[in-house]
């Protein structure tokens, strides 16, 4: 059997190691892709996995492979996904896999990031091999064909689909402000945007990032704050896609609404639990405020005195959600929604992925964060 390298986190150790005897996987039912794996993006998630925050190999193995966002491209395929994919197609995997529980409505309908008993599996996090390695083999209901012209951009698909659930649901929330209820389900979606005009994003890494660009896509206001300079690389980026930086160190947050408007929406993508919860000062009448982010050890536990905020929320009807994950039909959006935005702002997008890191590179890249980085890529050599 071939080997390969891959970046994987020890169990007996719990540090992130480069093996070079993880092995080469090999076809073995129809509907399955050989996969070459051509970049791997570097998440907060993967960090926090290398901190000790999460993170379980499949059961039996004492390693798990880490990476969950990947660009791949089709080097064989079992005879029934022959029909649809041949060696060279550019491809992504989705990250959770169905619990296959019988009491699980959510994930027998193809919706594993809604999952009910939490016995789902995910690549790269929980109990299944992620993408740091040469080669994987996926089956084509966990993979996404991509255009060639989303080759320098594909590894950053993860990180939107991410966002496509995150701010579609939080639109399709706000069908509750809509006095009309006979459109089909596609008309209605594009019409209600209309109900998220302005919009904050907390966060300027990847999530953040993809989220203005997916609400300047769709043309709505957008504001995103962090803590870097105005005259910085983040805030730059932001800017030259017509959205607004603000340096919440010089105006908070909750300020900002008196200087523009209502927020309709606000998408957390923080992972820092008191600037979470402070955001719901800045959410404006009718609002939607989504949280993306997990917290591990940033930000520790807080106190809230929150009689304000609960009278807030119930006198303007604000709603309060969070979202995770992202099942394939937001891969499929995501597609179409990357490659418009691509042909809009090429030279913006190409900015957000700020780092490459050959395989050697594994404990810098996993332990350490540049302050200007928003997306680092691992490039992945083949075998």
């Amino acid at each position: 059997m071939t080997s390969m390298r891959a970046i994987a986190l020890e169990k007996a150790s719990g540090r992130p190691v480069l093996k070079d005897d993880h092995p080469e996987p090999v076809l073995h039912a129809p509907d399955q892709l050989l996969i070459r794996v051509l970049q791997v993006g570097i998440c907060g998630t993967d960090r926090a996995i290398v901190r000790g925050e999460g993170g379980e190999p499949p059961p039996g193995d004492g390693y798990l492979v880490l990476g969950h966002e990947m660009l791949g491209e089709v080097v064989s395929a079992g005879n029934a996904a022959a029909a649809d994919y041949e060696p060279g197609d550019l491809v992504v995997c989705t990250v959770r896999r169905s619990c296959g529980q019988p009491e699980c409505p959510t994930c027998a309908h193809g919706e594993s990031d809604m999952c009910y008993t939490g016995k789902y599996v995910e690549r790269g996090i929980f109990h299944a091999h992620g993408y740091m390695t040469s080669r994987i083999v996926e089956s084509t209901e966990y993979t996404v064909k991509l255009p060639e012209e989303l080759r320098p951009f594909g590894v950053l698909m993860e990180p939107t689909t991410v966002v496509e659930k995150a701010i579609l649901e939080s639109v399709l929330v706000q069908h509750r402000l809509d006095w009309v209820r006979s459109l089909d389900d596609s008309s209605a979606i594009a019409r209600d945007w209309r109900f998220v005009r302005r919009a904050l994003v907390a966060g300027a890494g990847p999530i953040g990032m993809m989220a203005a660009f997916l609400l300047r896509h769709h043309d709505v206001e957008t504001h995103v704050t962090d803590v870097v300079p105005e005259d910085g690389y983040k805030a730059s980026l932001v800017n030259s896609i017509g959205a607004r930086y603000w340096n919440v160190s010089k105006t908070p947050a909750a300020e900002i609404p008196s200087q523009v408007g209502n927020i309709d929406l606000i998408v957390e993508a923080t992972g820092i639990a008191p600037v979470a919860y402070e955001l719901l000062n800045a959410l404006g009448v009718n609002g939607v405020l989504v949280f993306t982010g997990v917290p591990g050890d940033r930000g520790g536990e807080f106190q809230l005195q929150g009689g304000h905020l609960m009278r807030q929320q119930v006198l303007w009807n604000q709603i309060v959600m969070g979202s995770v994950n992202a099942n394939r039909s937001y891969f499929v959006q995501a597609v179409k929604d990357l490659s418009e935005i691509s042909r809009k702002w090429p030279d913006a997008l190409a900015r957000v992925i700020t780092g490459h890191h050959p395989l050697e590179d594994y404990e810098v890249a996993l332990t350490t964060q540049p302050k200007d980085e928003v997306k680092a890529v691992f490039d992945i050599p083949d075998v």
